[in-house]
């Protein structure tokens, strides 16, 4: 199933605090997921940051940041049979309260400078602390069940509109965090408590000396003796807390890159073997399938691209890497697989505006090829942050990921980390006036072009003004680029059907709905079947024929009975490319004193004489259409008498331009299945037939109330 989703950290929401929120603001967001058709929320890690802001270097890998608890909503009040059953559920809590109190009690120096019997974590020494901060220590545990009272209302929340959360697991923990002080033995520690080697990688074509993280690395024997116990806690914590977890840094289960700890730079570190498969298999065992993503980013061994897919883990491909002008490149487009999971952009990149800001002319002519732009983007008719998110929704990747920020179209003061830098980093912000309603709109629009679309429909509320957000997607008052846009650059030639084809010979047959094969949902009965018929006719009869229908991106109702024996109907999402031919065309006819736009697709019936006919299907899911033009393509017949004007005013006039637009002009004469089309005569007498051609060239047929056929 495609989907996709906002990468947005929740520090990055709108609060009153200025470091995040879980309560009303985090609601919000979600409505504007469910919205705009997204079904993934990814975030960074959500545990405390270090004193630079970094969620990449938590004091702890099990602890929530109580800074992101909202103070409007009312806590359930704390018992001590309830803070005891908190803790017996949540074991890590009490090493966490005790890190917090001796970290306090110590000026805040890290745990190695602790005194001795703390350090050591002599059990009477514990106990003597913990008895003379009883208030604080319970405090420290209250504050975390507080989080997850919180969390688990956000997770509801995100469960009822359809949306999945993402988390973020980084692979290393920081030296001075209650994890590594806890759990000693467990990393590669001297007898004071400092690191024997620390973590990063070597050099390469950025940097000169590498990145020199500094985190512990861990003792693997001593997790293998425990057949990882820990690493398994760690994962379970966090899937009780999201529905699917990306492992950060997952080349280091194979092999990990060791810096001597007296090193300063990363150059003089060496490979060593990593966990591998037991590691992953352990993981895999408490994950249950498809909940864990392996961060594979960068200069990555062939084995370890091997080993991800022995467990059946999704990868990673990021746009913004894939226009070195290699044929080869896996994160090009056109190179991505399903197994992976496709990102415009991530935390550590600068946002697509500002990235293509500063790449080199030879790398944006690379984006211009790859991406089969007919015009330059410098002219800006079509900005580069659209052109890769419909790259990425475009391709063959199961889920994409979109940053918030590229969908804002912001430069790079939004840029959320630039790696190897410690100031201003993770400080990015959004207020809700800053995203416009056009830029939801238009991502709505393109999430139900390119078959992406989840859960529930387009809203009718929100703002109106087309100037910024509401909770939901409101009318589009602005067309932007992506009229010129389109969705795809596939441009196939339309025939008639086994004739020639000349101007002037084609019939054009026009009906509501045409009903071909039972996986294409434009048909839902009779009148369907009997279109379909007559095209299958015609391709075996070898005619000069076309037909043109609307495109129903939900069909028609799919009745069954549910667990109570009672019938209910369903609306599964269709994804046009499965089946049809992109033909790249698009066009528009005014419609509610603005531009409704249509692309048109194609599907050829192939008789087994030789003959063929070209059906033609018009799509209002365009990304410059208001939600009530795109939703004219939502249903077979569904909605109101307004929205069945509106759909046989498409039909008709729409599918007269469409058939100019492709060069099928002029027509011998016209086909009416029903009155629905009716519109069609209209636009035939606006393009020059006269009333005499009128009488002549149409043939309309439908039934009477009396079912008769005339």
């Amino acid at each position: 199933m495609r989907g996709s989703g906002i990468l947005c950290h929740l520090t990055s929401l709108p609060s009153e605090s200025g470091k995040g929120c879980l309560g009303h603001h985090a609601l919000r967001f979600l409505d504007v997921l469910q919205s705009t058709g997204q079904s993934v929320w990814q975030m960074l890690p959500i545990h405390p940051p270090d004193q630079y802001d970094s969620p990449y270097a938590s004091t702890s890998a099990f602890a929530g940041d109580t800074n992101l608890l909202d103070p409007d909503i009312r806590i359930r009040p704390f018992t001590r049979g309830g803070l005891l059953d908190f803790r017996k559920l949540n074991p890590w809590v009490h090493d966490w309260a005790l890190y917090q109190i001796a970290k306090q009690q110590h000026g805040g120096a890290a745990w190695s400078e602790w005194e001795e019997p703390i350090r050591r974590r002599e059990t009477s020494a514990l106990e003597e602390m913990r008895g003379r901060n009883l208030k604080d220590y319970w405090r420290h545990i209250g504050e975390q069940q507080a989080f997850e009272q919180q969390w688990s209302e956000l997770r509801r929340a995100a469960e009822e509109r359809g949306v999945e959360l993402v988390g973020d697991l980084p692979f290393f923990v920081a030296g001075d965090s209650a994890d590594v002080w806890a759990n000693q033995h467990l990393f590669q520690l001297d007898e004071s408590g400092q690191p024997i080697a620390v973590s990063g990688v070597p050099p390469d074509a950025f940097s000169d000396d590498g990145q020199y993280w500094g985190t512990p690395l861990f003792a693997w024997n001593e997790h293998r003796s425990d057949g990882f116990s820990w690493w398994q806690k760690r994962v379970e914590v966090a899937l009780k807390r999201f529905h699917r977890l990306r492992i950060d840094h997952f080349r280091a289960v194979e092999e990990y890159w060791s810096i001597p700890a007296n090193s300063d730079n990363a150059r003089y570190g060496e490979w060593k073997e990593g966990p591998g498969d037991e590691l992953l298999t352990a993981l895999c065992s408490v994950a249950g399938e498809g909940r864990l993503i392996a961060e594979d980013l960068g200069i990555i061994p062939a084995t370890v691209i091997e080993m991800r897919r022995r467990h059946n883990l999704p990868g990673m491909a990021v746009l913004h890497f894939a226009f070195d002008g290699s044929e080869k490149n896996p994160h090009l487009p056109g190179n991505i697989t399903e197994d992976v999971i496709c990102y415009t952009g991530t935390h550590d990149n600068d946002t697509t505006v500002g990235w293509y800001s500063s790449i080199e002319q030879n790398t944006r002519e690379n984006i211009t090829r790859a991406l089969s732009g007919e015009s330059t983007i410098d002219k800006g008719e079509r900005p580069i942050h659209r052109r890769l998110i419909r790259a990425a929704l475009a391709s063959r990747a199961a889920t994409t990921i979109l940053a918030l920020q590229d969908v804002m179209g912001l430069d790079s003061s939004a840029r959320m980390n630039t790696p190897g830098t410690r100031e201003g980093n993770w400080n990015w912000q959004f207020m809700w006036t800053d995203i416009a309603q056009n830029d939801l709109n238009w991502l709505a629009a393109i999430t139900e072009a390119t078959g992406r679309w989840q859960e529930g429909r387009f809203s009718t509320g929100g703002a109106e003004d087309g100037g910024s957000l509401g909770a939901g997607v409101g009318s589009s008052t602005g067309m932007g680029d992506a009229a010129a846009e389109g969705i795809g650059r596939t441009r196939g030639d339309v025939q008639g059907g086994g004739g020639d084809g000349k101007p002037g010979e084609v019939v054009a047959y026009f009906s509501a709905e045409i009903g071909l094969r039972s996986d294409l949902p434009t048909y839902s009965g009779g009148l369907g079947v009997l279109a379909g018929d007559h095209i299958k006719a015609a391709a075996d009869k070898g005619l000069d024929f076309v037909a043109v229908t609307l495109l129903y991106r939900r069909g028609y109702g799919r009745q069954h009975l549910d667990g109570d024996g009672r019938q209910t109907e369903t609306f599964p999402a269709f994804d046009p490319r499965t089946i049809l031919e992109d033909t790249g065309i698009d066009i528009s006819i005014p419609l509610d004193g603005k531009s409704l736009y249509s692309r048109i697709w194609k599907y050829t019936v192939e008789s087994e004489f030789g003959g063929e006919v070209d059906v033609l299907f018009l799509d209002t899911a365009h990304p410059d259409n208001s939600p009530i033009h795109s939703a004219l393509g939502s249903r077979l017949y569904g909605g109101g008498d307004e929205t069945r004007i509106r759909q046989e005013y498409l039909l008709g006039i729409g599918g007269i331009r469409a058939l100019k637009a492709l060069g099928i002009w002029p027509l011998k004469g016209i086909h009416l299945n029903e009155g629905h089309c009716a519109f069609a005569g209209l636009e035939m007498l606006r393009q020059g037939w006269s009333r005499e051609q009128l009488s002549t060239g149409i043939r309309c047929d439908f039934r009477n109330s009396a079912g008769s056929l005339r």
